[in-house]
């Protein structure tokens, strides 16, 4: 089962130790007023360790050590019963997943 399609995401700003990045579902469309924000502390991708076998299970175990935020939701988010925007978790997945290949941290991403 697939949640999504598409995934869109675009680096946003650095504000101290945090990358924000904006992120779409099922769009290519980047609205900055609409669009989901994700958040991640730059030493994430400084501290990722050599395997890392389920990206999901990784993220989540960072969000819940506060590392990754989601600051806004995205227009039409998968809410869990603790308030998590899914899609934001599953752009910073994204995110470290591409870090993990290519040791960069893209300016923008699409997933189809």
């Amino acid at each position: 089962m697939n949640l999504f399609s598409i995934i869109k995401i675009q680096f946003k700003e650095q504000v101290d130790q945090k990358l924000l990045f904006y992120y779409e579902i099922d769009s290519l469309k980047m609205n900055e007023d609409t669009s989901g924000i994700v958040e991640i502390y730059i030493q994430v991708f400084e501290d990722l360790p050599d395997d890392i076998p389920e990206y999901m299970h990784y993220v989540i175990q960072l969000f819940h050590k506060d590392q990754i935020q989601v600051i806004r939701a995205s227009d039409e988010p998968l809410i869990f019963s603790d308030c998590i925007d899914f899609f934001g978790l599953a752009a910073a997945g994204h995110l470290i997943k591409y870090y993990r290949q290519y040791n960069e941290i893209p300016e923008s991403y699409i997933s189809v």
